[in-house]
């Protein structure tokens, strides 16, 4: 039995298929997820501009990780000055690398996105490890630091 669910995201533009088997994992329900998965590329609108977006989101962050690396010679924690953090992939096909990066530098919103601001502004950037950028999450810049700061 298959179940195919669809989810959309806090603005309902984004599109996310989660195919659930309530079988064994055969090569058929590994077929059926990559054409559900080539499908939803030719043809969601949603999908479509989801992909374009990461992407767009990813070339950025490559740009702005690399800028920094340059002029200061290695990528640190703007948090924590954990240094030698990772600038990582930029390919869409790649890019499911990154998470299993523990060095990976991340690009942070100081003020965050959730409060309406551009995602790709990068004067709203800084470089942050992941471990201190999940901690930070949705918290205002001055929130943090003042309480990691603390710690």
């Amino acid at each position: 039995m298959t179940t195919i669910t669809y989810y959309r995201s806090a603005t309902g533009s984004t599109k996310f298929n989660h195919v659930i088997y309530n079988d064994d994992v055969s090569s058929k329900s590994q077929s059926s997820l990559i054409l559900l998965n080539e499908y939803l590329r030719e043809n969601d609108e949603d999908f479509l501009r989801a992909e374009q977006e990461l992407q767009e989101y990813l070339d950025k962050r490559y740009v702005f990780l690399l800028k920094i690396k340059r002029k200061k010679g290695d990528l640190v924690c703007h948090y924590c000055n954990n240094p030698h953090l990772e600038i990582g992939y930029r390919s869409l096909k790649m890019c499911n690398l990154n998470n299993k990066n523990p060095k990976l530098a991340t690009v942070d919103h100081k003020v965050p996105v959730s409060s309406g601001i551009d995602k790709l502004d990068v004067t709203n950037w800084v470089v942050a490890c992941k471990k201190c950028n999940n901690r930070k999450g949705s918290k205002s810049y001055e929130e943090f630091k003042k309480n990691h700061l603390k710690k």
